[in-house]
């Protein structure tokens, strides 16, 4: 199974969990840059940036790499703002990826909000969206159970698609 592990983080938060997730999937890790307005630059455009999340806009993107084409599941992952997508991710998620596999990963203090229902609703009829998880960053859970849960679901994709491939 090859696997790319595409991600937008502002924070730090979600680039945690994408790098545990490649690394249990033995995945390509790739970042999503914003192209234009970067709303992790300042508070004005982070602001803007989770307008534009609420309104369901898109804004560009650059990968940090190409995905390779031998790619069978791409792993999402997304921070949430203003209970949706970032503008980064939802562009991405626009774009044409082929048809692959997909399972997707949010980070967030509190819920996911429209987040899941947002990228079902943008993969659905291009690809297959396997599995979805949240993962909450919050005072009650420490980073160590954060990680030992990405690995964990790494495990059940990696189990999935390896069905599949039977």
């Amino acid at each position: 199974m090859n696997s790319a592990v595409v991600y937008y983080s502002r924070t730090g938060h979600t680039r945690l969990i994408a790098e545990c997730v490649a690394d249990a999937l033995c995945g390509s890790l790739i970042t999503l840059e914003p192209a234009g307005l970067d709303f992790r630059s300042t508070f004005s455009a982070y602001c803007i940036g989770g307008m534009y999340a609420a309104l369901g806009v898109g804004s560009g993107y650059i990968c940090t790499l190409p995905i390779p084409s031998s790619v069978d599941l791409l792993v999402l992952g997304s921070p949430v703002w203003a209970a949706n997508l970032t503008p980064v991710v939802r562009s991405f998620t626009r774009d044409d990826h082929g048809r692959r596999a997909f399972a997707f990963f949010c980070t967030c203090a509190e819920s996911p909000g429209k987040t899941f229902d947002s990228v079902h609703e943008i993969i659905h009829e291009k690809s297959v969206l396997l599995n979805k998880k949240a993962f909450r960053f919050a005072p009650e859970y420490s980073e160590t159970e954060l990680l030992a849960s990405a690995r964990e679901w790494a495990a059940t994709l990696k189990e999935y698609v390896q069905r599949k491939e039977q």
